[in-house]
């Protein structure tokens, strides 16, 4: 029996409740370090089951660096196997735990391209003089490539969110140490659905308009609300971020009130509220901005994109440029513009035969995903990573 540890110390999100759950099997057990703000959100998550895992919580007044000396110490004497879900602080510099140990790289860029060479550190120092002071030492653009490189060489490996990532970091970086492609989210297999004739389109996620080109939907659904009214509905998933996200609300408005099936949220989403939506959804839609903070979606950064599709098994639209991969290429449809997208969503609107088919194949492909072939899939990296690590010894 393996002695699982995770640590998350930097920031709510759902993939945390969903490796928990993987990495529970009855060959396990799990013992999750977090803090208390981060430990409300997990436990509304996983519900009663948060009693299956050994939880150790940051203090009110210990600090970062007290309190990865505190896991460091457990690590050392009760853990054989430690997954950081996001390292996000300079102070994971000194924090050495002798159990094996990976961390998930959300952002490659971010950690590998700007450590590659020194060419490739000055031109991001001249780029981004104004970071120089940033106060987040790991992102600071004179000391924070060196701190990055530093603390890569503590890891046993990397885990990344989506394959095409693996591509990425194999030929764009000098890593040479284990690279894992791990999804932190099951297949939910609970489809809940509102009714047969109409089509639910989803878009989740908090409403970013740097992020995501909301724009673009609303104006393809008004000119399909006009012929469709009957047949779809489309859901924005999430609460307005800034005044943009709010000037995208009032289009939503303006959309209701000329009785159009158009539901948005202006606060915060309940996790009960979002699954149910989720779950009773026929298409997601994902007009994600692909180059983002010197990151680009699908190849150098994963997306809630990849996860909500495999989770609930629902066929998937995304731009042109979003790099599908290969196991779900059956389910995806990518379109080059507006006018392409409209095209595409008519046909599937008109055609229920073609939208059967796109069902269908997410379901399959969202099979590859269930719980108990990601908990076999978990313990099965752990094991290689020992036999790599043994060879190298």
């Amino acid at each position: 029996m393996k002695k699982i540890g995770i640590i998350e110390i930097n920031t709510k999100n759902h993939s945390l409740s969903g490796i928990a759950r993987i990495s529970n099997s009855k060959n396990n057990t799990v013992t999750i370090f977090t803090t208390p703000d981060i430990f409300s959100h997990l436990e509304d998550e996983l519900g009663p089951d948060i009693k299956k895992y050994t939880v150790v919580l940051k203090k009110d007044k210990e600090n970062i660096t007290a309190f990865l000396k505190r896991v460091e110490h457990i690590c050392n004497t009760s853990i054989d196997f430690l997954w950081v879900h996001t390292l996000g602080y300079w102070q994971f510099l000194f924090f050495k735990p002798s159990c094996k140990k990976i961390f998930m790289a959300r952002n490659l860029r971010f950690w590998f391209k700007s450590t590659a060479s020194i060419k490739d550190y000055l031109d991001m120092i001249l780029n981004r003089l104004q970071s120089t002071i940033n106060p987040n030492l790991l992102r600071n653009a004179l000391i924070g490539p060196i701190l990055r490189k530093h603390i890569l060489k503590y890891y046993d490996g990397i885990v990344v969110e989506y394959p095409p990532m693996i591509e990425y970091l194999t030929s764009h970086s000098f890593y040479t140490k284990p690279l894992f492609f791990f999804p932190h989210e099951p297949y939910e297999n609970t489809k809940k659905k509102h009714s047969d004739e109409i089509i639910q389109f989803v878009i989740p996620g908090r409403i970013k308009t740097d992020a995501r080109d909301y724009n673009l939907i609303l104006n393809v659904f008004t000119e399909l609300f006009k012929s469709y009214k009957k047949s779809i509905a489309l859901y924005l998933l999430g609460k307005p971020y800034g005044a943009s996200g709010q000037r995208i609300i009032q289009r939503c408005e303006q959309l209701k009130k000329q009785g159009y099936p158009m539901y948005y949220y202006t606060e915060f989403i309940s996790n009960d509220e979002f699954e149910q939506v989720m779950k009773s959804s026929d298409i997601l839609l994902s007009p994600i901005k692909l180059e983002y903070l010197n990151e680009t979606y699908s190849w150098t950064k994963g997306t809630g994109t990849f996860t909500n599709s495999t989770k609930y098994g629902l066929p998937t639209i995304v731009p042109q440029g979003y790099v599908i991969a290969q196991d779900i290429q059956t389910s995806h449809i990518s379109y080059h513009d507006e006018t392409d997208l409209k095209k595409q969503l008519q046909e599937i609107i008109s055609h229920k035969k073609k939208l059967k088919e796109l069902k269908k194949a997410a379901t399959s492909n969202a099979q590859l995903y269930e719980l108990t072939v990601l908990q076999q899939q978990f313990n099965e990296m752990i094991k290689n990573l020992e036999k790599i690590n043994k060879l190298n010894d």
